[in-house]
């Protein structure tokens, strides 16, 4: 059973056992965003990042989108045209791509639907990334003469390629589900009445594995392309020293030995 809660009435926030659920729920609009979203959806990362009891985290949306990004309507003439208004957005959105990121427990994306700008954008910091079979993204920023802002051009390479990732940025057209699968994007599309329990299923599998493991095979992949091979062997051997000291891994030899499920702390 999901114990239900909410942010606001436009975030909802709801646990299944050790797994966060954030749901988009201004279907109405096609779940775009306001600073009033913006404010809850941080609001509850941060205390995602400060509850220790929870294991793996869901983002999705309710409706026929994930997220149609920005709320234009919120924007006026002075949002648009003066910079220091358009820095103190910009650097309220990238926390929420860095809060994202930074995670210590899995995150998954469940795209039910329509995804561009600011949706698309946080979605490249979580994990894992499944898809409704209904679902399509756009990067059209090309089209309407703007940049992407919160990680894009850091995230989208490193999970596709430079390659792919220039095909999606440069044409800035509509691609669909099976696009963003062959492509790497997104690693499993369902049906839209199975996405859920397909994402919920994987969510709880991965709260089996020891979050210490995770944490480091996190911490360490991330700078998969900043350091030379000989400084990614030192940094496997010096944390390999370290988590054999741990109780996870006194744990995980144990439930080996004893032909049993592990239960890490």
């Amino acid at each position: 059973m999901i114990n239900s809660g909410t942010r606001g009435d436009t975030i909802l926030y709801s646990e299944y056992e050790n797994v966060g659920i954030v749901t988009f729920n201004r279907p109405e609009t096609l779940n775009t965003f306001r600073t009033q979203e913006y404010t809850s959806l941080s609001s509850i990362l941060y205390d995602v990042h400060s509850s220790p009891h929870l294991r793996a985290l869901i983002i999705t949306g309710k409706g026929p989108a994930f997220s149609a990004g920005q709320d234009l309507t919120e924007l006026d003439g002075k949002a648009v045209n003066d910079p220091s208004d358009q820095l103190k957005r910009l650097e309220q959105l990238q926390n929420l791509t860095q809060l994202i990121d930074s995670l210590s427990i899995p995150s998954i994306v469940a795209f039910n639907g329509l995804s561009v700008g600011f949706g698309l954008e946080i979605s490249l910091a979580c994990d894992f990334r499944i898809a409704a079979t209904e679902s399509y993204f756009m990067f059209p920023e090309v089209t309407r003469g703007l940049l992407h802002t919160n990680g894009t051009l850091w995230f989208l390479p490193r999970l596709i390629g430079l390659t792919a990732a220039k095909e999606m940025l440069l044409q800035g057209g509509k691609f669909d589900a099976n696009y963003a699968l062959e492509k790497g994007l997104v690693s499993a599309v369902y049906s839209k009445d199975e996405l859920f329990e397909k994402t919920l299923s994987l969510a709880l599998k991965l709260s089996r594995n020891s979050l210490n493991s995770i944490a480091l095979i996190k911490t360490i992949l991330s700078q998969t392309y900043d350091v030379s091979l000989e400084q990614m062997l030192k940094l496997e051997a010096d944390n390999f020293l370290a988590i054999v000291q741990s109780a996870d891994f006194k744990e995980g030899v144990s439930s080996f030995l004893e032909k049993r499920n592990p239960a890490f702390s």
